[in-house]
C-alpha cells in the first residue's frame, strides 16, 4: 500500500511472492523494513530483465543545466538503433579541448 509502484503476486503452487521492483536498492529497502517492522529475514531470488526498449528510428535531444552560474552546460545527443543484443554504446563526438 505504501508503494504503488511495486507489483505483488502470490504463486499458490510455489508457494512464493513474487515482486516486481526497479533495482537492488530497492530490494535492500524492502529487505530492511521486513526486518525492522515484522522481524523477518526475507531473501530475494536473482532478478531477471522483465522488459526493455529498443529505438525504432534515430532521434535527438538535449538538456541544459544552467545554474549554478558560473557552471553551466548544454548537452546534446543523438540516440541510435543498434543490432539487436549489441548493448549499450556511448561515444563523444567532442574533443576535450573544444570544452570551455
Amino acid at each position: 500500500d505504501e508503494d504503488p509502484l511495486l507489483d505483488l503476486q502470490w504463486l499458490q503452487d510455489e508457494r512464493e511472492l513474487h515482486l516486481k521492483v526497479m533495482g537492488p536498492i530497492q530490494m535492500e529497502v524492502l529487505s530492511h523494513l521486513m526486518q525492522s517492522r515484522f522481524g523477518l529475514d526475507v531473501t530475494f531470488g536473482a532478478p531477471s530483465v522483465i522488459y526493455k526498449e529498443t529505438p525504432a528510428a534515430a532521434g535527438e535531444g538535449f538538456i541544459a543545466y544552467l545554474s549554478p552560474k558560473p557552471c553551466w552546460a548544454i548537452l546534446r545527443f543523438l540516440i541510435e538503433p543498434a543490432e539487436r543484443g549489441s548493448g549499450l554504446a556511448y561515444s563523444s563526438l567532442v574533443r576535450g579541448e573544444q570544452l570551455l
